[in-house]
């Protein structure tokens, strides 16, 4: 297996380091732990794991309102809709209605971007509505970034998450 052919190369690597010895034992143990993860899973608290689903939705939540409600008071036809997943509404928000000056392209498209590099820099501007259109994305950004990929994206069966585990890689 993958594993025996890595313990041994790694154990004669290991025993010519200061330490060696010790670093061996705990990637042993960390291998073990591993695969115990991936065969056995780790026990999820429904509870719990609901009580972020709901906390994280109700924050997000909270941002998308806030950047609708910019919209708003910028004029923007259908700001209760908008989608904040558009680029294009993004685009006519920021560079459009409020006015946000572009200050990085695309290299593959050579469109504007409103990555999170430019919306940092954003913040820092004298208008208080760029700036907190900007802090209101960056937070739906976050918080939809964690509960699709920290709740929604788990598989969760039985009450277990399983996890693929590789100790010579990353997944």
């Amino acid at each position: 297996s993958v594993q025996a052919m890595l313990a041994k190369g790694l154990k004669k690597r290991l025993a010519q380091t200061f330490n060696g010895a010790s670093l061996y034992k705990n990637l042993i143990e960390c291998m073990h732990v591993g695969l115990d993860m991936t065969n056995v899973g780790v026990r999820v608290e429904k509870a719990s794991f609901e009580g972020h689903r709901i906390s994280f939705k109700g924050r997000r939540r909270r941002a998308k309102r806030e950047l609708r409600l910019i919209a708003r008071e910028v004029g923007k036809p259908n700001w209760d809709t908008f989608k904040l997943g558009s680029t294009k509404e993004l685009h006519d928000l920021f560079f459009g209605r409020l006015g946000v000056k572009p200050s990085r392209w695309s290299a593959d498209t050579g469109v504007a971007t409103l990555n999170n590099k430019v919306l940092e820099q954003v913040l820092t501007t004298q208008n208080p509505l760029q700036s907190a259109a900007a802090r209101a994305l960056l937070r739906y950004r976050k918080w939809h970034k964690l509960l699709s990929t920290y709740v929604d994206g788990l598989p969760v069966e039985k009450g277990r998450v399983h996890v693929s585990w590789k100790e010579y890689g990353t997944i």
